[in-house]
């Protein structure tokens, strides 16, 4: 495709006489089929992270379906409790084989998103660990306000959080899952409890609901209802 809108620019200034790539077959790749966590192994990977000190990347994949590396960057200065909110601001990611804070993806992806109880209460709980971590590595702990931090207060590095991931999928006994399948879980799940796609598009920082239903949102339902549907009264005698 590069190619064919090369030669086309050269066409048009009379540097080829002929298109050669605009000869060829391009056959549209088949896109990846992705897959969501059911909700009962959504409920079963919460269970077997909750005790462990990377747990918390779990929750806030599958209760507001942040990218890993949104998760990574989060600070303790993003999420006001009182008003039960998380703001996204930033992203770690790995440039030129080190770690670095970013702004997040796309301008769309600065969003403030609302709390639900249960993570709320899942940072409270992991806020509490964090600060007997601070007290163990005393002169050693970097104040980086991180939320998900190593032993010593610096980021974690995204290699150590799919592994920490794998770990607990085995002691869920769901099989292996990586940290952007808890992003698709977040929208299959989200869309499976009934919220517009409008809305799901807008937790996860999307323009549209284009790549949010075609991408992300999988099918959990073995059965589609259309018993209820609108056509019932169209059909009806």
């Amino acid at each position: 495709m590069v190619l064919v809108k090369a030669l086309r620019h050269a066409e048009r200034r009379d540097l080829v006489h002929r298109n050669v790539a605009a000869l060829t077959d391009l056959r549209r790749s088949r896109r990846r089929q992705g897959r969501s966590l059911a909700p009962e192994q959504a409920r079963q990977l919460l269970a077997a992270s909750q005790e462990h000190s990377l747990g918390i990347t779990v929750n806030l994949g599958l209760y507001l379906g942040l990218r890993p590396g949104e998760v990574l960057g989060l600070q303790w200065s993003d999420i006001d409790f009182k008003e039960r909110t998380l703001t996204v601001r930033r992203s770690l990611k790995r440039e030129n084989n080190q770690l670095r804070f970013g702004p997040p993806k796309t301008s769309g992806s600065n969003r403030t998103l609302k709390i639900s109880e249960p993570l709320a209460s899942a940072l409270c709980r992991h806020a509490a660990k964090q600060e007997f971590q601070k007290v163990a590595a005393a002169e050693l702990w970097h104040n980086l306000d991180l939320v998900v931090a190593t032993e010593v207060g610096t980021p974690v590095d995204p290699s150590n959080s799919r592994r920490a991931l794998n770990e607990y999928c085995i002691l869920a006994g769901i099989g292996h899952w990586s940290p952007n399948e808890l992003r698709h879980s977040f929208a299959s799940l989200m869309s499976l409890s009934g919220a517009p796609m409008e809305e799901v598009a807008d937790a996860m920082g999307h323009v549209d609901t284009r790549m949010t239903s075609q991408v992300y949102r999988h099918n959990l339902k073995a059965v589609v209802d259309v018993t209820e549907s609108r056509l019932n009264s169209l059909f009806a005698d």
